[in-house]
């Protein structure tokens, strides 16, 4: 006995033509019947109804991605549903596919190609999903899911989407992108969607992948823990290539997120990383190109933010601290371009603020607070402090020198640069 089921033997020709909906359902019917993975032999299976499979036994298997074409060109609804999601929910355990095309026909107008729900410790593999009319591929609760060396190309809509289960509404966890090829989503109409959107969930990993596009942003993180390490970033996205969290409407919070060891191309686009709306996340080492930007707003948390030894950033703009907790920022990228403008805003209330690496600081004061030291500073350092409030003093004394001589009380809008001189130890002293 075989040990899979092929298509061909419940009528399907996967000639490009012949319509195969029927055909296909029915060998689909079968393995879950027989409990076996489905075979389709190289060829086009056009179909014009969408395909369902509710057993995880149903393991799906081509004969390669340009060789096994499944080509649907459906009215309305899900183009290929996987999962428990269509009777009562549960875990679609150990479901594969691997090897095969994934195709929608220009004049399909489905919502999603593929749609999985709750797929647990299971793999696609080699498997192209291209031309979706919305979503290319919709994951519902991912846990320990791995996509690997296969492709999501030129979908409407967005290209991937990673979200809670579509039936209890739990969390994904452990989503895995490995070595794939995520490009042009969400071009037509240009500008309206993410290549990747992890919306819910937590420890995801995109890696050694390349993603371009030039829609909203290559990838959303709205997640926790989630690591993007050793990918290529590519095309023009209107908002940048990396997005974490979003502070409209009601606001995302994505926490502990590590961004390392990528490359951006293309930096005239945007900020090449937005962070909006996170609390405690590592930009590490990464290689950015002409004319890069990284935005950061507040880190929310008790949780310090790192960003360090990234280089070819230009601009380094908009880093706020929210003054309520710990989470104080730190930069220390001596590899970054010449222009680098690294910005932060010092902590409310901070006396003795930490210059470190930064080339300007800005004051939001709410109460009177008096500056006596600028720490971390070595000689010949420059950086400059523009006053956001009119509550900031600079005491002339043993550790800033003042040219008057004395307290400076600057006003709100004022810019004073500070160059600090040779000294040992603790008396090198910023001098205005």
């Amino acid at each position: 006995l075989r040990e899979s089921v092929s298509v061909k033997d419940f009528g399907a020709v996967g000639d490009g033509v012949t319509n195969d909906s029927a055909a296909v359902q029915a060998a689909i019917d079968a393995c879950e019947e027989l409990r076996k993975p489905l075979f389709f032999p190289a060829g086009t299976y056009y179909m014009t109804s969408g395909i369902r499979i509710e057993r995880n036994e149903v393991h799906v298997i081509g004969e390669g991605s340009e060789s096994t074409i499944l080509e649907f060109n459906v009215s309305s609804g899900v183009a290929m549903d996987v999962g428990y999601h269509n009777i009562g929910g549960g875990t679609f355990w150990g479901w594969t596919i691997r090897d095969i095309q994934i195709f929608s026909n220009a004049s399909s107008s489905e919502t999603n190609l593929l749609k999985v729900n709750y797929p647990l410790n299971g793999k696609m593999e080699r498997v192209k999903i291209d031309q979706a009319n919305s979503v290319g591929l919709r994951l519902g609760r991912p846990q320990n899911f791995v996509m690997h060396s296969s492709e999501v190309r030129n979908s409407d809509g967005r290209g991937v989407i990673v979200e809670n289960d579509f039936v209890s509404a739990q969390g994904p966890q452990l989503f895995v992108m490995d070595s794939c090829t995520i490009k042009n989503n969400g071009d037509d109409p240009a500008g309206t969607a993410f290549q990747i959107a992890l919306i819910n969930g937590a420890e995801h990993v995109i890696t050694n992948s390349i993603i371009e596009g030039s829609g909203s942003s290559n990838i959303y993180v709205g997640t926790d823990l989630t690591k993007i390490t050793n990918c290529s970033f590519e095309g023009t996205p209107t908002n940048g290539h990396i997005q974490v969290g979003d502070n409209t409407g009601g606001g995302v919070t994505a926490s502990n997120v590590f961004i390392g060891h990528n490359n951006f191309q293309n930096g005239s686009v945007g900020n090449a990383i937005d962070c909006q709306n996170y609390v405690g996340i590592m930009i590490f080492a990464n290689q950015f190109q002409s004319n890069s930007r990284m935005r950061l707003g507040s880190d929310e948390g008790d949780k310090y933010s790192t960003i360090d030894s990234n280089y070819g950033l230009n601009v380094l703009t908009e880093i706020t601290d929210s003054g309520t907790t710990d989470g104080k920022i730190i930069y220390r990228n001596s590899l970054a371009g010449t222009t680098t403008d690294t910005v932060q805003t010092i902590t409310d209330g901070d006396t003795t603020p930490d210059v470190r690496g930064i080339n300007s600081l800005h004051t939001a004061n709410t109460s009177a607070t008096s500056i006596t030291q600028f720490t971390g500073t070595t000689s010949g350092d420059v950086f400059s402090v523009k006053f956001g409030d009119g509550n900031t003093t600079i005491v002339n004394g043993t550790f800033i020198v003042t040219a008057t001589g004395a307290n400076l009380t600057p006003s709100s809008g004022d810019l004073i640069t500070f160059t600090t001189l040779a000294g040992t130890g603790a008396s090198n002293k910023p001098v205005a």
